[in-house]
Parts: C-alpha cells; structure tokens; sequence
C-alpha cells in the first residue's frame, strides 16, 4: 500500500518536478519507496525531457539527496544522469561512464543499485567503445548479482535484458541470447518496440540455427505486437522475415504475402534497401511461378533500388537473379555477364565475413582471456603464471584461429574459382554451339538455294520440250524446294531465337535505335547481318531480288544511311 501511494504521488506532482520548482514533496519517502518514486518520476517524465530540462530535475533530486544526506539517493540520481547520458546516446560527451563512475563511487550495499551500475558500464564499453572484455567483465558481475535477487527485482528489467541480449546476439552467442531473451519477454518492456524488437531477434535466433518452426513462432507473435501497436516500420521488418522464413520453407503463397507487405511498407518508409531485398525475392518467385511479366516487372523495380543503396548483399541477390534470369531465357552473354559481377560480390562478402569472423574470434580470446584474468585474481592464485599463461594461450588461440580462418579463405576462394571457371566454360560452350547451329542452318539454307538454281537452269533449258514427263517431275521438285526456303512466320520465329543467341542484343538495340522499322525491314537486316548475298536473301524471304533491293533502297533512303552506317550505330 506504501508502494502504491508513493507511486500516485510521484505522478501527481512529476510536472513539478521537472519544470523547476522544488522536489521537496519527495521528502517524506524513505529506502525503497523513494527508490520506486524516483523511478516512476524518470520514466514518466525525466527521460522523455530535453538534456537540459532533464539534468535540471535530476540535479535537484542530488541535491535532496545532499539535504537528506541519503547515500542511496545520490548514487541513484548519479546512476540516472549516467543513464540518461547513455540512452540519448551522448556518448562523445563521455558523460555517461563520468556518471557511472560517481554512481560507483557513492553506491552503498544495495544490490539491485549495484548491478544497475554494472549493466550500464557493461553496455558503454560494448556498445560506444567496443571494448569487449571490460564490458563483459561488468555484464558479468551484473549478471551474477541479477540472478540472485531476480530480475524482477529491477524497474527496468525488460530493458536491461533487452541491451545484454543484443550484446550476446552481436557477438555470436546465440544460446545465451536466447536464454536472456526468453526471460526479456516475460517482463514488462520500458520501450513497447524493445518487446517487437526481442521477439523479432529470437525469430532470427531460431533461423540462423534453421529451427524454422521456431523462428515462424516469434516472427508471428512479434508481428501481433507490432500491428497492435501500429508501428509500420516494425510490420515491414518483420513481415520481411517472415516472407523469407515461408520462402525456405518452400510455402510460396505465404511467402508472396508477406514479401508484398514489407515491400509497401518499407518503401513507404524510405527503407530501399529492405525494399530492394522483398523486390528480389518476389521476382525470383514469380520466375519460379512462370509468371515473367510479373517477375520482369519487379526485378527491374529492384535493380533501381539496388543502385540507390549500393550495398554488396543487395548487389549479390540482384546479379545472382539476373543470372539465373538470362540463362533460362537462353541469353548465354548476358548470363555470363552478370555470373561475372555475382562472383565478384560473393567473393567480396566472403572475405568480409572471414575478416569479421577473425576479429570477432579475437576479441572473444581476448574476453575470454581477460576474464579468465578476473577469476584467477579473485581465487587469489599467482599473478605471474596467469599473465603468462594468458598470454600463451590467447597467443596460441590466435594463431589458430589465423591459420583456420586463411585455411578457410583459401579453400572457399579455390572452390569460388573453380564454379566459375565451370559456369564459364558452359556459357562458352552454350555461345559456340548456338554459333555452329546457326552456321549449319545458314549452309543448309545455302546449299537448298545452289539447287534451286541449278534446277531453275535445267527447267529453264528444257523449256522448249513443255509437257515432257522429266520437264513435269524437275518442275515439281522446283515449286517444293522454293516453298522450302521460304520463311514462315514459324521458321523465323525459330531463326529469330537462334540469331539472338549468336547476337543477343541486335534486335532489341535494333528496335530502340530505329524504332519505325518494318517487319520486313527488321528481316532484311538479320540477314545481311549475316553476310547474305542479295540472291539468298530473296530464295528465303520468297521475294525476287529486285525487290530485296528495293527495300533495301527505301531502308536507306529513310534512315538516311547504308547498312554498314546502321550496323556502326548498332555498335556505338
């Protein structure tokens, strides 16, 4: 009941407080009531409060303190201006760990206060000075203090957890992110987003480690919070990983409609390059679907966004796609191209990954051996041989993880090189072999026309002999070979898809260039692309080669240039 009226008096005069005039209505309270006062004052006022308005009340509760001479008072009004210094990120300043300091040096016997201490200590030289085995040194001893008397024992627990778990997340110790999480979540949050945020890092947890079940189970329950809570910014993230959780499971429906949501609501918020991500990954189901229009159409969307964010991974999904994309389409140097600048990014982020995994393999030796440090020194055991035999071991430990991390590189390296080298040797083989295809279809179409001739000569010289059985019989064959060479619209159809394996940008540069070209124009083209004589044009074509000029005449007059100029500008 004490509780409960401290708290009511605190909200009532909170505006007091923090606009200036005295905090003496804190004057009757005493140990935890006041600690819980002061509390409810923070939250409910202080730490929304500008710097400067917000370190003026903090100042007059130091300075009751003073008046009081209440030691617990005043480290917890230091504690709170360190606090408040680190979650407005005034990290420059370096007024957080100045605080922190004061607060530890004031700090009498009273556990909960002691552990406050730590944490943030903990969370400033991970967080701002990423210094990795102070900072665990301090978690650490938070940590110990916290299990004992419960975490529920803190006002701030949820938050607390919320910061110690992302720090496990960032340094690779998903189990115990885990485990910190899962007691976060059953605590009241400081922050709503600080819930969205845990169970949307536990869905991460459980994917990294493919326990998809799992991760589909925190995905759902942090996108229940975010939509009670409307943040769109959080329903775009999460609906996001949920789309590529159903994705790997192979559940496309799911998959489309989650990729949908946080596509429209990351480019609703400027995140282009979330936006960038779901475009791709919807253009590789659409593709995936059959459905090219679609898949097309977003593709391009997200090669627009992966321009305007330039980041690696994005440039990696945009290629690898790409690639994929051109080589269904038969488009052997387009695939190869963009093959190309796939393996480029991919070995790029390889080698970042390695190098981070290296750093991050030393800086755990180096918090491990640091901690190892703390602990021996505590038992009280020899000094010497502990330096020394840190010193061996992280030296040890370095050098194997030096000489895994190369072995690793140059093993994934040599494999990279090795699938590209295939992938090339294919594209290569896939490029000549449409070239003999052509070339065969071409002498093929060639020799028909060398007998078409030689048959019009004999028809021609039997002319005088009309109604002879021979003359009859040569000017059947004549009327089927004519008919043979002729293109259908099918067989250019089939010889368009051939040519453009050979030339695949000739008919699209073709088109943008001179874009009034005639069907037939666009054919007579093709063909002297292809070095044909006049003659061999009109056999396939099934024209005279008077008229095979003339078009070529009137193509000419209208561009205003021969074909050589129009090939040159194809080129250009």
């Amino acid at each position: 009941m004490r509780t409960i009226t401290a708290i009511l008096i605190l909200i009532f005069y909170s505006t007091t407080a923090v606009t200036g005039q005295p905090a003496g209505r804190l004057e009757h309270l005493e140990g935890k009531d006041l600690d819980i006062a002061v509390w409810a004052l923070y939250t409910g006022t202080i730490q929304g409060a500008d710097s400067a308005r917000a370190f003026e009340a903090l100042g007059r509760i130091a300075a009751l303190a003073d008046r009081k001479a209440d030691a617990r008072l005043k480290a917890l009004s230091l504690f709170l201006k360190g606090k408040y210094a680190y979650d407005k990120r005034l990290w420059k300043s370096g007024l957080p760990i100045r605080y922190l300091q004061e607060a530890g040096k004031e700090l009498p016997d009273i556990p909960y206060l002691r552990a406050e201490v730590l944490f943030y200590t903990g969370f400033w030289h991970y967080f701002s000075q990423h210094n990795y085995p102070t900072a665990f040194e301090n978690l650490l001893k938070a940590d110990r203090i916290a299990s004992r008397i419960g975490y529920r024992s803190f006002p701030n627990a949820g938050e607390l957890l919320h910061h110690f778990s992302n720090a496990y997340y960032q340094f690779g110790e998903i189990p115990k992110t885990i485990h910190y999480l899962k007691i976060g979540i059953t605590l009241p949050p400081v922050r709503p987003s600080h819930r969205i945020d845990m169970l949307n890092t536990l869905g991460l947890c459980y994917r990294d480690t493919r326990q998809t079940d799992s991760a589909r189970y925190f995905f759902h329950r942090a996108l229940e919070e975010a939509t009670r809570l409307q943040d769109s910014a959080w329903i775009g993230i999460v609906t996001g990983n949920l789309g590529h959780i159903y994705y790997i499971s192979g559940d496309r429906s799911a998959a489309l409609r989650f990729l949908h949501t946080d596509f429209a609501m990351s480019s609703r918020n400027g995140q282009r390059t979330s936006a960038a991500s779901a475009a791709l990954l919807l253009s590789q189901i659409y593709f995936d679907s059959r459905r090219q229009d679609s898949a097309i159409l977003m593709l391009e969307t997200a090669r627009k966004l992966a321009y305007q964010v330039s980041n690696p991974q994005t440039y990696l999904q945009l290629y690898r796609t790409m690639a994929g994309y051109y080589r269904s389409q038969g488009n052997a140097a387009l695939a190869l191209r963009y093959t190309d600048s796939m393996i480029w990014f991919k070995d790029r982020l390889a080698k970042e990954k390695d190098l981070a995994d290296l750093e991050r393999g030393r800086s755990r030796a180096e918090t491990e051996a640091h901690l190892a440090h703390i602990r021996l020194l505590e038992s009280e055991k020899d000094k010497e041989i502990l330096i020394r035999n840190g010193a061996i071991g992280l030296a040890f430990l370095l050098l194997v993880i030096g000489w895994q991390t190369a072995r690793k590189m140059r093993l994934r390296q040599k494999k990279d090189r090795r699938i590209f080298e295939l992938e090339r040797q294919k594209t290569e083989q896939e490029l000549d072999s449409s070239r003999q295809q052509l070339a065969a279809y071409m002498e093929s179409l060639r020799q028909k026309n060398q007998l078409l001739e030689k048959f019009e000569e004999e028809v021609e010289a039997l002319q005088h002999k009309a109604g002879s059985p021979l003359n009859i019989e040569k000017e059947e064959i004549l009327q089927r070979l004519q008919e043979a060479t002729i293109l259908t619209e099918e067989d250019w159809q089939g010889f368009k898809k051939l040519f453009t394996r050979v030339h695949p940008s000739f008919f699209m540069q073709l088109h943008e260039k001179f874009p009034s070209l005639t069907q037939a124009e666009t054919r007579i083209l093709a063909l002297s692309k292809l070095g044909l004589s006049v003659k061999e044009k009109a056999n396939m074509l099934g024209i005279s080669p008077d008229s095979v000029r003339r078009t070529q005449q009137r193509l000419n007059k209208k561009l205003g240039l021969t074909e050589a100029e129009i090939f040159n500008e194809l080129v250009s």
